[in-house]
Formats: C-alpha cells, sequence, structure tokens
C-alpha cells in the first residue's frame, strides 16, 4: 500500500496536487493524473490537513480501499473527524467497485439496526461499522445527494464510538463525513441480544442530541462551494 499522510506536512491544501508528492517515488505520474477527478474539497482549507491515499493489492488494513483525497482537522489529533473523497472512476479492482456501488446505493438501501456496513465506506480501516440509525437533514449546499445516520465503529462489536456519516455524492465524486458524537461501552447483559444493546444503549436522547449539533457543524467545517 502507498499511503501519504500529507496532512503532517503540507498545510496548503490548495495546492495543486502535483504540488502534494515529496517524493516522485511515493506517487506514480499516472496515479498522480488519475486523482486529478477527485475535484470536491473542502471551500476553506486553512485550518485542514490532507492525506492521500492509493491502495495496491496486499494484505494490509485498508488495502481494499479506493484511491482518496481526505481531510483532517489541523494540528489535532482528532482522525476521526474527516472528509474522504474518491470518484467512481478510481473505483478499478473489484473490491473498489463493490464498495462504490455500495455507498452510491447507500441511500436507496433499507438497514436495520446492528447490520454492518463496513464495505459501504470509503476511507477508514482496522474497525468494523455498524448501523445504528438515519437522521433527519436538510439538503446540504454542494452536494446532488446526501444522506446523514449514526453508526458504531469497533473493533469489539457490538460495544464502541458513536459516529456520525454522511455520504453524499457530487457529479462522480464520492464523499463520506465523519465524527464522533459519543461512545457506547456500557458492559453488555450476556441475555441480551447485540440489536437490544445497541437500541437500549447507544441511541440515548443525548447521543441524538450530540449528533444534530455535531452535524451543522461538520458540515461547516468541510462546506463546499455550490456548483
Amino acid at each position: 500500500m502507498t499511503e501519504f499522510l500529507l496532512g503532517l506536512l503540507v498545510a496548503a491544501c490548495g495546492f495543486p496536487l502535483s504540488a502534494l508528492a515529496v517524493d516522485d517515488n511515493e506517487i506514480s505520474a499516472t496515479e498522480r493524473s488519475q486523482l486529478s477527478v477527485i475535484t470536491t474539497k473542502p471551500a476553506d482549507t486553512r485550518n485542514l490537513t490532507i492525506a492521500i491515499s492509493v491502495n495496491h493489492d496486499g494484505d494490509g488494513e485498508g488495502e481494499e480501499l479506493p484511491p482518496s483525497i481526505a481531510y483532517f482537522v489541523k494540528d489535532s489529533k482528532d482522525y476521526a473527524t474527516s472528509m474522504t473523497v474518491t470518484d467512481t472512476s478510481l473505483c478499478k479492482r473489484p473490491v473498489e467497485q463493490q464498495i462504490c456501488r455500495t455507498f452510491t446505493a447507500f441511500s436507496k438501501a433499507r438497514h436495520a439496526v446492528g447490520d454492518e456496513i463496513s464495505d459501504a465506506r470509503i476511507g477508514g480501516s482496522g474497525f468494523v461499522t455498524l448501523f445504528l440509525t438515519r437522521l433527519e437533514s436538510k439538503k446540504i449546499a454542494g452536494f446532488d445527494a446526501s444522506i446523514a445516520f449514526l453508526g458504531i465503529d469497533t473493533q469489539d462489536p457490538p460495544r464502541g464510538d458513536v459516529v456520525l456519516y454522511v455520504f453524499a455524492t457530487r457529479r462522480t465524486n464520492l464523499i463520506q463525513l465523519a465524527a464522533p458524537v459519543g461512545q457506547c461501552l456500557a458492559l453488555k447483559d450476556e441475555r441480551q441480544s447485540d440489536v437490544s444493546y445497541l437500541k437500549t444503549s447507544c441511541l440515548s436522547k443525548a447521543v441524538l442530541q450530540n449528533a444534530a449539533t455535531k452535524l451543522s457543524e461538520l458540515t461547516d467545517l468541510f462546506r463546499v462551494e455550490p456548483r
């Protein structure tokens, strides 16, 4: 896998992609050219850093993900709050094609509490995501379509972090916004089903209120210019 956390080195997200590679050996000219189809980016990048990921066949975490450009809060250890962007034309390997199809169809699919939806993510690795609930949201400026929902990111299901996700499209670009809104770490009674646990322990009124506030903050932080 070739993955550059260039955000740790380059704060000027407005640079052309050709200026972001610190070493020509790290990313090929062809890969650099292909990434130019990713045209969606935050309107204000002054407080953001950037990460470019180009994955190849391998057995490392995240190898299945399509090439992407991601944005994080500058000078922060909160890597969960992020914006990841890829393009359908970059989903070339079978596993990438499946991810992008699942992502694109997500808003029309019906999900139940506890369904694993990890194969819909275009960013993030080393954990699984369980579906919790959709959130009501107005149309987000700059996106052609979007859906907001809560999920559990976890390495020890069903306990984990409650995360707000927004999946959006803009022309052929696929956009994933994410931010933590709470934790669900209470011990589960062995007689209780995972679904029951998620409903009773992870969807508190406080979490839902925090998610509504965070949705506004997240879409403002990663606001994109209307087309």
